[in-house]
């Protein structure tokens, strides 16, 4: 039996950490709402469930339930860690823009610089500036408004729509004329993946490399007895040096057309790589690979998956494909040999197409949200107090993920048929204001903003022109009339995109 000295030593120990905790608990900067976790520590729980939501293409879904039920902001853990999710236009436009520098994406994408090295993908801070001002050349107006290089590539895959017959599923399609078309840009290289009849064997063998690179990246994450357990140490570098050996080799021809002084006699822009090694003068190999592999990465598929939506959308929405049609026809003469009136500054004009386009980008994206590691500690503007309104205190070490697609379907912003796909809403007066409000970001905002956004959206308009011109209707031929989504790095459309084309 203890005895009463003791015994009030432990008493007293007992309540200095009661008082203790109870101090910590009032001094405690407010917290936004948590996930009801069965796992509190690692957050496996989460984990699957968003896993199954995944598996059954109902992962934005999911995430928009959460927000429903837990308010605009709320927190999970994940291995230990705290991470933000939210859905407030203030908090997107606070991390983003405001406070830009106390965020960033370096850590969480150091897996990747093994295989992409340092650039505008992987990088922040200064080395991340660089690279960004390297990229500048691809995206000047002239650059923007040159179709042409486009319409090569779009007139093959409506060779290989000719040689398909009238019912086809067009996203593989779509995604192989952007890969061509990418590295086209970028490396001026014609591979021709589209046809299937490409002599460039090399291009398939660099495609499968990439692929296998990002599935090593994805792993990476996994702690490294596992790796070695699943044996995937074994060709762990493997596909990182195949992809890289294909960009080498697209540098040297650069660097040695740079030093011969050979003339572009293209009718077309000139390649990207030239660009590059001409504006840095820099005969460093691995420099000039990781910035090509930094840019040709996160703009491989984007485009044509974009793509692939908006024709989902048109042609489960016939009367919007015939106002489409109209407004075409009435900007250029209605036959598909008007092609050559189709310029930049006519893609403009096409209001109603230019709307088709946003109302796609606005339900579904590429991208349907953006991570970002707190770099900082620092206060989000909302997410704390009863009403998720209050400031919200994060740590350094944490991370804050935006959910683009929670906030483009807000019926506060949208009105009640957010979830509509209604092209209308963007020809109406307060949706021009709504965009400004940071409600509208499928190429993120700030000054990490796409800087393709101009040209992949004047893309997209003419790309959907010459459907236009071509074809009368675009006939849904899936049996399943809702999107389900397919989510691997970007989104894609789990079905495809099965059509009836008519002439």
């Amino acid at each position: 039996m203890l005895d009463p000295f003791t015994c009030a030593a432990l008493a007293a120990i007992i309540l200095l950490g009661l008082l203790y905790i109870s101090t910590w608990h009032r001094s405690a900067p407010p917290r936004c709402p948590r996930y009801p976790h069965t796992d509190p520590i690692f957050g496996s729980d989460f984990q699957k469930k968003t896993q199954a939501a995944t598996a059954q293409g109902q992962r934005q879904a999911w995430f928009r339930a959460n927000f429903h039920s837990l308010g605009r902001t709320f927190e999970v853990k994940q291995w230990g860690k705290r991470i933000i999710h939210t859905c407030d236009p203030a908090n997107a436009q606070f991390i983003l823009y405001t406070q830009f520098e106390r965020f960033g994406l370096g850590p969480s994408r150091r897996p990747s610089r093994p295989w992409l090295g340092e650039g505008i993908f992987t990088m922040d801070g200064e080395v991340w500036r660089k690279a960004r001002e390297l990229v500048k050349p691809i995206f000047l107006k002239e650059q923007i408004a040159d179709l042409a290089r486009l319409e090569r590539h779009l007139a093959r895959l409506f060779g290989e729509l000719d040689k398909a017959g009238h019912v086809v599923d067009l996203q593989p399609l779509f995604l192989r004329m952007y890969l061509d078309y990418s590295i086209d840009l970028l490396f001026g290289d014609d591979v021709n993946t589209i046809s299937g009849e490409s002599a460039k064997i090399d291009a398939d063998v660099f495609i499968d490399a990439c692929d296998q690179s990002l599935l090593q990246v994805v792993r990476s994450q996994t702690p490294w007895p596992l790796r070695w357990y699943y044996g995937w140490t074994k060709t762990w570098n493997q596909p990182f040096h195949l992809s890289q050996a294909f960009v080498d080799r697209h540098v040297d021809t650069a660097l040695q057309t740079a030093q011969n002084k050979v003339p572009n006699t293209e009718t077309s822009s000139p390649a990207f790589i030239d660009q590059l090694v001409q504006h840095t003068r820099s005969p460093d190999r691995l420099y000039l690979r990781n910035q090509m592999l930094n840019i040709f990465f996160p703009a491989r598929d984007a485009a044509g998956i974009a793509i692939s939506l908006i024709i989902f959308f048109l042609a489960r929405n016939p009367a919007v494909y015939t106002r489409v049609r109209t407004e075409v026809q009435q900007h250029t003469g209605g036959s598909s040999k008007s092609v050559d009136t189709l310029t930049y500054n006519a893609v403009k004009r096409l209001t109603y197409t230019n709307a088709v386009v946003n109302e796609t980008l606005r339900l579904y994206g590429p991208t349907g949200h953006m991570h970002r590691d707190v770099l900082a500690d620092t206060t989000l503007p909302h997410g704390s107090g009863a009403d998720g309104s209050q400031p919200l205190f994060v740590r350094k070490g944490s991370a804050v993920v935006i959910h683009m697609h929670a906030i483009q379907r807000d019926a506060a912003a949208w009105g009640s048929d957010a979830n509509v796909f209604r092209p209308e809403r963007w020809l109406e007066a307060s949706t021009a204001a709504q965009r400004r409000a940071w409600e509208y970001l499928p190429f993120s905002g700030g000054p990490r903003v796409c800087p393709g956004q101009a040209m992949m959206l004047a893309q997209l308009v003419y790309i959907v022109a010459r459907f236009a011109l071509t074809y009368s209707e675009i006939r849904n031929v899936d049996v399943e009339e809702e999107l389900v989504e397919e989510h691997r790095i970007l989104m894609k459309i789990r079905n495809g995109v099965q059509v009836r084309l008519v002439e």
